[in-house]
């Protein structure tokens, strides 16, 4: 249902929105790149300590070994390993203030790459909201502006019914009074067949179009119920079932007849029985663009309160 013009504005939207998710993975490049140019700044410092403090180890042997006040080369040989087992302790020290950096480091690292990873993930999810939110507004204003309702419905239904239906809703009653008896006339959009594909006399093919309904004459505790399909200029009977007017049927109960073996005069006498109460080929010729006027404004009520979900 859409046009050039809307399917080239959605490739320029996609453009846009391809530009801007480079530019936020080249900004996230650039931060991965810094965190990673800060630890390799605190390994550098990290060996500079280490060796610091390996020369002043180094320096202390040699002030020990050189200090005539300190007695005999016994003594000197003595405390030296001492001197460098203090050494070594601090050294084992450093080593593991570093092995409990590096961790440090790489958790942090790692923040940082889920950190940007679920920027980039909350802004495709973003971009992918915002694309079906405005794909959703193209199409309900191109619905809203190619919608008109159908000819036969402006005249409202057919002599001495009333509609009623609810938005939201694809249950539409049709209601009369005739001689102390309540005819209700129920359709459902989401009931209908699909359009078939017939072959003609000529061979050619042409759509089986139709609407099926429930005509549903009550009266007292009882009801006669009708199940019919009409073209827009016949409509037939497929089914008559009495009824309890509560609706309570139980499972077991007999639903009536196949009605294509009953006798024909007697499925033209029911036909009679329901003219005589305004169901008839005008009824039938109202009912179908009803039907797909109602379908389309529920589809145009779908897409304005998705489109509101998801922006």
């Amino acid at each position: 249902m859409t046009c050039a013009n809307e399917q080239a504005h959605e490739l320029a939207a996609a453009r846009a929105e391809c530009t801007r998710q480079g530019a936020e993975l080249q900004a996230t490049r650039r931060e991965l790149g810094a965190a990673q140019a800060a630890a390799a700044a605190m390994q550098q410092q990290l060996n500079l300590q280490r060796f610091k403090h390996e020369l002043l180890v180094d320096l202390w042997a040699m002030r020990v070994l050189d200090n005539e006040e300190l007695g005999s080369r016994l003594e000197q040989q003595r405390l030296l390993p001492r001197l460098l087992a203090a050494g070594s302790q601090a050294g084992l020290a450093l080593q593991q203030g570093e092995a409990a950096l590096l961790p440090r480091l790489a958790a942090a690292a790692a923040q940082a790459d889920a950190a940007a990873a679920l920027r980039s993930f909350r802004s495709s999810a973003a971009a992918c909201s915002s694309t079906l939110a405005e794909s959703l507004r193209n199409e309900l204003e191109y619905e809203k502006q190619n919608y008109e309702q159908p000819e036969e419905l402006a005249a409202g239904p057919p002599a001495g019914f009333t509609l009623t239906e609810s938005k939201g809703d694809t249950l539409m009653s049709l209601s009369k009074d005739h001689r102390g008896e309540r005819v209700m006339v129920d359709v459902m959009v989401n009931d209908q067949p699909e359009e078939e594909l017939v072959e003609d006399e000529s061979g050619a093919l042409d759509a089986d179009v139709g609407a099926v309904f429930t005509v549903t004459v009550s009266k007292g505790s009882k009801s006669l119920v009708f199940e019919c399909k009409s073209d827009g200029q016949y409509f037939v009977v497929q089914h008559v079932a009495l009824e309890p007017t509560s609706g309570d049927v139980e499972e077991s109960a007999y639903t009536g007849p196949v009605y294509e073996e009953l006798d024909e005069e007697l499925q033209k006498h029911f036909e009679d029985y329901l003219a005589e109460r305004g169901v008839n080929a005008e009824l039938g010729s109202y009912l179908l663009p009803l039907i797909h006027d109602k379908e389309q404004r529920e589809y145009m009520q779908w897409l304005d309160e998705v489109q509101r979900f998801v922006q």
